[in-house]
């Protein structure tokens, strides 16, 4: 078992988790692929109406 808040780490600190921007974006994509997903639905529902 290790404790990742006592053990120094000697690599690098991934973007993500030290830069509020890349998170920001990182977010905007998953809305961003929700949204494409949902259209798709939303296109298969209205087709089914018709």
């Amino acid at each position: 078992f290790e404790d990742v808040w006592i053990t120094p780490s000697i690599r690098e600190i991934p973007q993500w988790l030290q830069d509020s921007d890349v998170r920001e974006g990182i977010r905007a994509v998953l809305k961003t692929d929700c949204c494409l997903e949902e259209q798709h639905h939303l296109g298969m529902e209205a087709d089914n109406m018709c």
